[in-house]
């Protein structure tokens, strides 16, 4: 989204909006679920990762890791095992307690 400045006056006001988080997850107003946000993915395609995950739900909300038409593995530097490994052990660490039921991606 274009940013609201004096020659775009309807463009979108990040500075007054946007906030950095104080803790690694969120909570949905009236709602005791937490949305458990990682950030710490090593360097891919994009310079900054981010996924949301919500437990209660067995939801894992993995955006651009795995969607197939972008290239995760493409970062500069990027080790392609590591980074899939890596991904494939933080889905594992989500269903720890949850092995029987049944997640979505």
């Amino acid at each position: 989204m274009k940013v609201q400045l004096e020659q775009n006056p309807e463009g979108f006001d990040y500075s007054n909006i946007i906030e950095v988080l104080s803790e690694p997850f969120l909570r949905l107003p009236l709602e005791q679920t937490r949305i458990q946000v990682e950030i710490d993915y090593p360097a891919t395609e994009c310079g900054h990762m981010t996924t949301l995950s919500i437990s209660e739900n067995r939801t894992f909300l993995a955006f651009d890791l795995l969607y197939n038409r972008v290239h995760a593995w493409c970062g500069p530097g990027v080790n392609q095992a590591d980074l899939f490994g890596d991904i494939v052990h933080r889905i594992q660490d989500l269903q720890i307690g949850f092995e029987n039921a049944i997640w979505s991606f």
